[in-house]
């Protein structure tokens, strides 16, 4: 498509007006294993994929959008992921355990000033669940997991050899003594980029429930925080955001049924 087209508000892409193919070829492969009766499960697999005759496209900014138009460069993209995870569950307390992990290779490549480079991005992804139910009235879930990504020139490593690290952990907690019912919900976002400030958001709610009436409150962002930055990166890109987010703020509700 030779007409520009705007993306968002601040990116311009063109293509060259003329039908293209793009080879490809995937392999997936994967194991499975489970013991029903000592509730274990396990699984792994890997994917292969591989995409050639990809046409390259060259950015620029001008008058402060960034436009990117198609070059007469061609590249191939290759990737590699290995992922697995392993679950265990118990009778004492309800308890799950669970354990997964993923790693990426990513090879690709870039025109940098008009000149290809290769790039490999190494990403990688573990994550742990903890279930428990300690009490009829009580029970809990875990989520901690920890994002991992590494850019660099195969070529030249002066500016693309740092590391980036973020974790994010997730805690529900609910309390349910007779009708009663409270949930207080809890999110951590943190990383070694020391540019981005750590967050932590938390939730608190409290029903009481019957069969024909229901009434509660909730506070929503207990702790005020009113702004959530995050660092990333993609392929081609190192991302930063910043979003502002609704103070704190109560809620009340009421249900029946007649």
């Amino acid at each position: 498509m030779p007409t520009l087209v705007f993306t968002d508000y601040i990116t311009a892409r063109r293509g060259n007006g003329q039908l293209d193919y793009i080879d490809a070829f995937v392999l997936n492969a994967a194991a499975r294993y489970k013991n029903v009766i000592s509730g274990f499960f396990a699984n792994g697999g890997i994917v292969y994929s591989r995409m050639g005759n990809m046409l390259m496209y060259k950015g620029e900014l001008v008058d402060n959008i960034y436009c990117s138009t198609p070059s007469d460069q061609r590249s191939s993209v290759s990737m590699i992921t290995l992922n697995g995870s392993v679950s265990k569950s118990f009778d004492w307390a309800g308890l799950l355990l669970k354990l997964s992990a993923r790693h990426t290779w990513n090879n690709y490549s870039m025109l940098i000033n008009d000149n290809v480079q290769p790039f490999r991005m190494e990403s990688s992804e573990i994550k742990l669940n903890i279930s428990i139910k300690p009490l009829y009235w009580l029970s809990a879930d875990l989520t901690s997991s920890l994002n991992r990504n590494h850019q660099t020139n195969q070529e030249s490593t002066d500016s693309y050899d740092k590391t980036l690290c973020y974790f994010t952990h997730k805690l529900r907690t609910y309390i349910m003594p007779g009708n009663w019912i409270i949930e207080f919900d809890n999110e951590m976002y943190h990383s070694n980029d020391e540019s981005v400030s750590t967050t932590l958001f938390s939730d608190l709610s409290i029903t009481y429930k019957t069969r024909h009436i229901e009434i509660g409150a909730a506070c929503h962002n207990l702790f005020g925080k009113d702004l959530f930055e995050r660092r990333y990166f993609t392929d081609t890109q190192r991302i930063y955001t910043s979003t502002r987010l609704r103070p704190r703020e109560i809620l009340f509700k009421v249900r029946f049924s007649l």
